[in-house]
């Protein structure tokens, strides 16, 4: 079983060394497996350290989409990208819950630790990227108090907004065709585009306004 615990938690005085098994340590937690003694039950104890929006918006405003390739003055930054994000997921309903315009402001959160990664470079990592990527978004996502788990009907809502928001800055800073966007990303109508534009801006400005 999993029991999250504050970082200055104090484990048991039983344990040893040996008997402690460190399963991952990350930026923003440590994983460890004991043994909860007398009993034969093995606790996995996530150990969470600071996780902060200013240290997630900053180190987001400075990681580049795209890899790089975008035009403007400015890279085009995942902090910017995730501002699209929310924004076309709150424009696409009447009254959005807000902490789900939060989990679309957060869904690329643990970019801030491991960069962004264009998607071939991804499937040729495999599994072991996504597995990553998965504890870190479940431990942001219970430190802002969402949960670890986002419920698959709004995943997939947010998914839709973040192809929307792809198609959008393919076409108008990463050079490509309307046909390719559409290959690559799915038909939009102009209703669902039309309404964003992108505006580059320095990484300071970007960095406030996704606070």
């Amino acid at each position: 079983m999993t029991v999250c615990v504050p970082s200055t938690v104090r484990l048991p005085c039983t344990l040893t060394p040996s008997s402690v098994t460190v399963n991952s340590v990350l930026p923003s937690q440590a994983i460890v497996t004991v043994p909860l003694l007398p009993l034969s039950v093995t606790v996995t104890l996530v150990l969470f350290c600071d996780i902060e929006v200013e240290d997630i918006a900053h180190g987001l405003s400075f990681v580049a989409r795209w890899n790089g390739q975008t035009n403007g003055d400015f890279p085009y930054s995942v902090a910017e990208h995730s501002l699209l994000v929310e924004q076309i997921y709150s424009k696409s309903f009447k009254n959005p819950e807000k902490k789900w315009c939060l989990a679309a402001l957060l869904h690329d959160a643990p970019e801030y630790v491991i960069g962004d990664m264009i998607s071939p470079v991804k499937s040729a990592i495999g599994s072991g990227y996504q597995s990553l990527e998965n504890r870190l978004s479940s431990a942001i996502n219970l430190r802002f108090g969402l949960p670890t788990k986002i419920p698959d009907k709004i995943k997939k809502q947010i998914k839709k907004a973040d192809k929307i928001s792809a198609w959008i800055e393919s076409i108008q800073i990463a050079g490509f065709t309307k046909n390719e966007a559409d290959k690559l990303f799915g038909v939009l109508g102009a209703k669902q585009t039309d309404q964003f534009s992108i505006r580059l801006r320095p990484p300071i400005e970007v960095r406030e306004k996704y606070i």
